[in-house]
């Protein structure tokens, strides 16, 4: 298995155990995610109805970004996070459970948001430059 590459974000949902569903960066996220073969990765993501140049967020930041270093071991990756837009990830370990379908990768985690605990899928295709 390998995530080496740039990835482009396809689709991002976390299901609570209320059964309620939240898309954190709106119905048409964007985003990128690369892993580079040195062992280094950056994650961006984005709701690009609400960051817009120009305009401040409400509160609820609309842009979210960390990098570090990472490791996959068995069906996991781990983010060992340098530094991050959220100041408490800076300094910790994110895990991920990844699920990879020919160009497309499923990173999935249990989170918990506003006391409310669920799954998180980040849905990813590998970047393709020519079919932007």
């Amino acid at each position: 298995m390998t995530l080496i590459g740039t990835w482009e974000l396809a689709s991002f949902f976390t299901t609570f155990q209320d059964g309620s569903t939240e898309h954190s960066y709106g119905d048409t996220p964007r985003g990128y995610i690369i892993y580079a073969a040195d062992g280094f990765m950056s994650a961006h993501l984005w709701d690009p109805k609400r960051h817009r140049p120009g305009e401040s967020d409400d509160g609820d930041p609309p842009y979210f970004s960390y990098c570090g270093t990472w490791e996959l071991r068995d069906n996991s990756v781990f983010h060992h996070v340098l530094s991050s837009s959220h100041f408490h990830w800076g300094g910790t370990t994110v895990v991920r459970r990844v699920s990879l379908k020919g160009d497309e990768v499923e990173l999935i985690a249990n989170e918990e948001f506003n006391g409310k605990k669920g799954v998180s899928v980040i849905r990813w295709r590998r970047f393709q430059p020519d079919k932007r």
